[in-house]
């Protein structure tokens, strides 16, 4: 029986009413209804108020309190059958998507499984459901979708399986090894034509990427349209996008970026040229050596250890410091000169140097809130050190120095008044070798406080157009959209705070096929400010270090 049929039998037979965990009790006990569902009672009590609150005065229920029903004493309530879909009553029911899909599933035992379209149709020509929804078959694929996700998440039996191209069916139906083949009648493919075992679609895009990845143990990486090509002909993913593999790309370039802050292991890998593969199985694509090569004997020329790319700014960062041991700290911008030469990173920024100088000051941030232990230690003049090789001493006593003083200029930076921050700005802009710098008046400036023109190699001209805000807390997207907004055709655009940017803020500086937004937040502020010695002075000393004789020196 239904739910609710076992509920009236349990109900006529005790001739009272009942609470409905007593309800769901005897239902279970009779064997009237079997369920896998770890609060049965809850599912049974939905059902009962569900027919109260849709059929109301034909309900064949009557709640006396909450959660406890009983009968209709009139002789006139008996429910037609089940597989009656045509009867009054089932018109009048309405039922949700994912109801109504199980009952159309159920007429045939559950045995058959049909087309999402095929069962929107029965669904609607027997009225089992009330929308206005132009597209219901639709609709219900995404409801039985949502639920799949939602019951796999919760750990709870499911209801529906997608078997493919649009079927669904039921799980308690679903035919297992040859014994469920014979039973239902269902030909049992030839291994040669057996289609590699995928879970449960619809699956969200990383999880169909990664199952599709996982086809050939792994070991073989794909390009991103080709990989959204074997979702589409699986039906792995239910998606209304235009340009599914450009979603593909982004979903996982955004796993990448949040597992990468959050330094969690990785998926995913991207190899360049828009192919993706799985992080675990990097370490298996090195080639073999050939048979008339001795595996035990490395190479007469082995090439400098260089990580697998693309990796993300501070890891790459972290593997161009420790290729001498770690122990010389190198400029930002000789660290993005070596990482790019290496194609360690896959990036479209214009100042693909000042990225990675935010995203270490971002880092440094983050780990400092957290109270974990740093990577990376800003050594001055834009040097970037490892924390682990942090000098001892009087370095380390300047260094400390350095850092009290960095801190006591931002906060007296967001302090200032904000005309006077506008022209530090634009005097910061000229000690960086730019032409023509303005400060535009505070009225109507279309949200650009300061321009002018910088020379990229000394040669190119480029048009800046900066927004500034001398803020403590969180600029957010809306800034940046603003500044996007007010540029010229061929304006390069900042952001320049004394605040930090929010996650929101930073995604929309680097949309896709939009014009990327430079973002200088207080740390940057401050580094470039010490770099061009603006409202700071710098002294020079020299510091003694004992060297240790060579080799070839007697004692």
């Amino acid at each position: 029986m239904t739910a609710l049929e076992a509920a009236v039998e349990v109900l006529r037979k005790e001739g009272k009413s009942l609470p409905v965990t007593r309800i769901t009790e005897l239902m279970l006990e009779r064997g009237l209804w079997t369920t896998s569902g770890k609060t049965p009672w809850a599912t049974v009590n939905a059902r009962i108020s569900s027919e109260i609150k849709s059929r109301g005065e034909q309900s064949r229920f009557v709640r006396i309190r909450p959660g406890v029903y009983d009968l209709k004493k009139t002789s006139s309530i008996v429910r037609p059958p089940e597989s009656d879909d045509t009867a009054p009553a089932a018109q009048n029911r309405k039922l949700s998507f994912t109801d109504a899909a199980e009952r159309v599933l159920r007429q045939n035992d559950g045995q058959q499984p049909l087309h999402y379209r095929v069962i929107a149709q029965r669904i609607m020509d027997l009225g089992l459901v009330a929308t206005k929804g132009g597209t219901p078959a639709d609709t219900l694929s995404a409801r039985i979708g949502d639920e799949i996700r939602r019951r796999q998440k919760a750990n709870q039996p499911q209801r529906f399986i997608r078997l493919g191209r649009g079927m669904i069916g039921l799980t308690n139906a679903e035919p297992k090894g040859v014994q469920g083949a014979i039973e239902n009648e269902i030909p049992i493919l030839e291994p040669s034509d057996q289609p590699q075992s995928l879970p449960e679609p619809k699956l969200s895009y990383t999880d169909a990427a990664e199952q599709i990845l996982r086809q050939n143990d792994g070991q073989e990486p794909l390009h991103c349209r080709e990989i959204t090509q074997r979702i589409l002909d699986l039906g792995l993913v239910a998606t209304k996008s235009k340009t599914p593999s450009h979603t593909l790309s982004a979903r996982i370039w955004d796993e990448i970026r949040r597992r990468d802050k959050s330094n969690k292991p990785q998926r995913f890998i991207r190899l360049g040229r828009g192919k993706v593969g799985l992080a675990d199985a990097e370490s298996g694509r090195n080639p073999k050596p050939s048979v008339d090569e001795d595996p035990t004997s490395g190479p007469s020329n082995p090439p400098q250890a260089v990580p697998e790319p693309k990796l993300s700014y501070t890891n790459a960062a972290e593997q161009i410091l420790r290729q001498n041991d770690g122990q010389e700290p190198l400029h930002y911008r000789e660290i993005a000169r070596r990482l790019l030469d290496l194609g360690l990173v896959a990036t479209k920024a214009v100042t693909p140097a000042h990225t990675l100088s935010a995203a270490i000051s971002d880092e440094i941030r983050r780990r400092q809130e957290a109270n974990q232990a740093q990577r990376f230690v800003r050594l001055g003049r834009g040097l970037i050190g490892l924390a682990d090789a942090e000098p001892e001493g009087v370095r380390k006593a300047i260094d400390d120095e350095n850092k009290r003083v960095r801190d006591a200029l931002l906060d007296f930076l967001q302090s200032t008044d904000p005309v006077e921050f506008e022209h530090l700005v634009g005097e910061l802009f000229n000690a960086m070798g730019a032409e023509s710098v303005t400060v535009t008046p505070r009225s109507g400036d279309g949200g650009v406080d300061v321009r002018g023109t910088l020379l990229a190699g000394g040669a190119i001209p480029i048009q800046i157009a900066a927004q500034v805000k001398r803020w403590k807390h969180n600029v957010g997207s809306p800034v940046v959209n603003e500044i996007r907004g007010s540029l010229g055709l061929h304006d390069f655009g900042l952001v320049v705070t004394t605040g930090r940017f929010s996650p929101s803020a930073r995604q929309a500086a680097q949309i896709k096929d939009r014009m990327p937004i430079t973002l200088i937040d207080g740390d940057d502020l401050v580094n470039l400010m010490v770099e061009h010695e603006i409202w700071v002075s710098r002294q020079q000393h020299d510091l003694l270090t004992l060297a240790t004789p060579g080799p070839d020196r007697t004692k």
